[in-house]
């Protein structure tokens, strides 16, 4: 007999929202490719600077969130600590327009 509890969620359900959320990482990447230039005009970089280290910086600090994340599900659950992920993310979408912009 199968335990149908409304929080539990089905494999393939499960699948899905993985492949969308390792999704959200590319998606990232392909928004942000384009602006280099616009950005190191708007900021006054020169044109050999290293936009590259954005990248760089944007995986690493994608690794540093699983080392904490993934305990934290460990211990209270995937689907949890994924809904506190995506409040997490989308606050810092919301968030970035209203920083001023650092040189």
């Amino acid at each position: 007999m199968q335990n149908d509890h409304p929080k539990d969620i089905k494999p393939v359900e499960f699948i899905v929202l993985m492949a969308f959320i390792m999704l959200l990482t590319a998606v990232a990447i392909d928004i942000m490719l384009p602006a280099f230039g616009q950005l190191r005009v708007y900021l006054g970089l020169a044109p050999d600077s290293t936009a590259t280290s954005q990248i760089v910086t944007f995986f690493f600090l994608g690794q540093i969130g699983q080392l904490v994340f993934g305990p934290l599900a460990d211990r209270y659950g995937r689907l949890p600590v994924l809904r506190v992920g995506f409040v997490l993310y989308i606050g810092g979408c919301i968030a970035r327009p209203f920083h001023p912009p650092s040189a």
